[in-house]
């Protein structure tokens, strides 16, 4: 789940799958580590490799092409983390309901360019 394994990942996988088309990875550091090993082993993204990661961190859209990934609302998971511990220490009742709204954002490494998904800033719920 980050930058360094994901590096050892994107190689292995290289090594073994030589007709790979499409990666997603399990978060945005992952996914960038996976753009550098294609990068280097001169695979063009999104036209031989597309890419996906999630939780939509910065620096996603720094790279070039931008990252497409899914946005997850951080801020609201990490309350209802909280409200959930404390209702669990002080020993009440809670209802374990983890369901967040999240959105694909669709940039540039599952395409030729930024697409609009649903919504007008290129965002789409799923």
């Amino acid at each position: 789940y980050n930058y360094e394994a994901g590096l050892k990942a994107a190689e292995e996988m290289l090594e073994k799958f030589h007709s790979i088309d499409g990666i997603v990875a399990a978060n945005d550091m992952v996914a960038i580590s996976v753009y550098k090993v294609l990068r280097r082993h001169d695979i063009r993204i999104p036209e031989d490799v597309q890419i996906i990661g999630f939780d939509d961190i910065g620096f996603s859209s720094l790279v070039s092409p931008e990252i497409t990934t899914v946005h997850q609302p951080i801020a609201d998971m990490g309350k209802r983390a909280v409200e959930i511990l404390l209702k669990y220490v002080s020993g009440q009742d809670f209802k374990e309901e983890n369901i967040f709204d999240v959105q694909l954002v669709v940039r540039q490494t599952t395409g030729k360019g930024t697409r609009t998904m649903g919504e007008p800033d290129g965002t789409m719920e799923v």
